[in-house]
């Protein structure tokens, strides 16, 4: 299987950014879930490990990020688990925060 089989990329708005954990030996380990909108909108989450977690830091609900990322599968005790896991992060467009009218200023 080839590398480019086991990787990609992909697009769109945040919708969580998770806490970093701490695991044994000081690993760490970080989530992130984008929805990818189109036809059929999916929540995809997507796992930032050791000192890729702070790729994640200043990240907003409703940003939109540009994700590149590995394929990751192994078993454990009889099951098989996928993840993907994100080893660069391209932040796009902020989500526009709403103004705040300032009654203060309001003519009536």
């Amino acid at each position: 299987m080839s590398e480019d089989q086991l990787s990609g990329k992909m697009t769109g708005e945040v919708v969580n950014v998770g806490d970093v954990e701490t695991f044994k030996n000081d690993f760490t380990k970080r989530t992130l879930v984008i929805n990818v909108g189109g036809k059929w909108p999916q929540e995809i989450k997507f796992s930032l490990i050791k000192d890729r977690c702070e790729l994640a830091d200043g990240l907003s609900e409703g940003d939109e990020v540009t994700l590149s990322y590995n394929i990751r599968g192994n078993q454990y005790k009889d099951k098989w688990y996928v993840d993907l896991e994100c080893w660069k992060l391209e932040e796009g467009q902020k989500k526009k925060e709403e103004p705040v009218e300032d009654d203060e200023k309001l003519p009536f």
